[in-house]
């Protein structure tokens, strides 16, 4: 399994992976994107854990998609997050 950071998910980098030109890579078998909201740490949170900042999981971003055998896309799961006022 292979992760991707949201800055680094350029639509190039996308088309890249799924179209899996590499020797003996195969196609993701699923695509997820997920969203999370960070924040800094104050000084003292940083002094106390040694992170520099902190975060909250918000939930799926898109729709999780899966390709099928007939190679149709399929949604495996919705998104729940609600958007925040």
């Amino acid at each position: 399994m292979t992760w991707y950071c949201a800055d680094t998910l350029r639509p190039s980098v996308l088309l890249d992976v799924l179209n899996c030109d590499g020797v003996g890579m195969q196609p993701p078998r699923q695509i997820r994107v997920v969203l999370w909201q960070y924040w800094f740490t104050t000084l003292a949170e940083k002094r106390a854990t040694g992170m520099w900042w902190r975060r909250q999981w918000l939930g799926l971003y898109a729709p999780t998609l899966e390709q099928d055998s007939n190679g149709g896309i399929r949604v495996v799961e919705w998104p729940t997050a609600r958007p925040r006022d």
